[in-house]
């Protein structure tokens, strides 16, 4: 490994811990090893970073360009990279289901990274699970319908959850504005050119086959499978911890213990890239 950059893989082989000895990634080798850890590992993590607001964009961009998020574009704005997820005793911003971020837009995100500003004194956990994993696990039957089939992504799956975070005509005018995206339920990740499950308990609405029609009863035993799956990580908050994952092999969530005290998580997405269907690859 490079000087400034250490990685320690979990005893799972699912997400590693990182340490940097600067958050400014002077040279290609230090980023590509970033990289090469993240595609293998899905989730990087380190304790007492404390960097600034500077630091982390800096970070994110060494890493991949900052994504702009579709809401952003129709709504003509210019956004600042970080998004600041404050949870207080009055306002709960936890997603608490298994999701990858923004899968109802074309081109979702590949990679996040939240770094921890005010963590709570009681158990404060954002759990990630491992897509590729689950897809080497299906049942074959099940795997073969898959990859002939879309799963269909949409803002207003969680219709009661982002009308109350969004407003009533805000959300409404996005609903219209972002149709229902069919990605592949089985897609490839690029990086590795392996299989990764598409599909989350969030956005995801329906499977269809390639005539378009509804699989019901096969989106829930999917979904039920991810509910159930035990190759999950989870990550345990302290002030000036930091998270970067892949958004393309992965689904994470929060956890509302904490609940009723204060949480301040920072957040950038970064990279951006439409899901290519892994059917293609064998």
């Amino acid at each position: 490994m490079g000087k400034s950059v250490g990685i320690t893989p979990n005893p799972s082989g699912f997400g590693a811990s990182i340490v940097l000895e600067s958050a400014s990634l002077r040279s290609g080798n230090e980023v590509g090893q970033i990289l090469d850890a993240l595609h293998t590992y899905g989730v990087l993590y380190a304790y007492d970073q404390h960097l600034t607001d500077e630091e982390l964009i800096g970070l994110a961009s060494a890493l991949a360009p900052i994504y702009v998020h579709p809401f952003h574009k129709l709504l003509g704005e210019c956004p600042y990279p970080i998004v600041r997820l404050h949870t207080s005793a009055r306002k709960r911003q936890v997603a608490a289901d298994w999701h990858t971020d923004v899968s109802f837009s074309a081109s979702p995100p590949s990679y996040g990274l939240m770094y921890g500003k005010t963590i709570p004194t009681c158990d404060s956990e954002t759990s990630f699970i491992d897509m590729r994993a689950i897809c080497r696990a299906l049942p074959e039957s099940m795997f073969n319908e898959l990859i002939s089939s879309g799963a269909s992504h949409f803002l207003g799956t969680q219709g009661k959850i982002k009308r109350e975070q969004l407003g009533d005509a805000l959300y409404e005018y996005l609903c219209e504005q972002l149709p229902p995206v069919i990605h592949p339920a089985i897609r490839l990740y690029p990086p590795l050119d392996e299989p990764s499950l598409y599909v989350d308990l969030a956005h995801c609405n329906s499977i269809v086959n390639s005539e378009g029609a509804e699989k019901a009863r096969l989106l829930k035993r999917v979904q039920s499978l991810i509910d159930a799956s035990d190759q999950v990580f989870t990550f345990r908050w302290r002030p000036g911890a930091i998270v970067i994952w892949d958004q393309r092999c992965t689904l994470h969530r929060g956890s509302e213990k904490f609940l009723g005290e204060e949480r301040l998580l920072l957040r950038i997405q970064m990279g951006s890239d439409a899901p290519e269907s892994f059917v293609d690859m064998i």
